[in-house]
């Protein structure tokens, strides 16, 4: 109501990437341990993923994730 918004994009998160392999998951945990400034990520499956590639890509991205967020949040309990 001020008039006081700009819009603007923020470069501190990997979005718009498609996973198309276990290479590509990798490549996205590689950069988040190089840059800590980085605050969000955009996980998407592609449908070029086969069956096999898509169970690898899961188990991958769900180890991962158990590392960073060891504990569950309140409302997953």
């Amino acid at each position: 109501m001020s008039g006081e918004f700009y819009p603007s994009k923020l470069n501190d998160g990997i979005g718009d990437k498609n996973i198309t392999s276990v290479k590509d998951v990798n490549e996205i945990f590689e950069k988040l341990e190089k840059d800590p400034h980085i605050n969000f990520v955009c996980f998407n499956d592609s449908p070029d993923l086969t069956e096999q590639e898509f169970y690898l890509v899961k188990e991958r991205l769900l180890n991962e994730l158990e590392k960073i967020f060891p504990e569950k949040a309140s409302f997953e309990i």
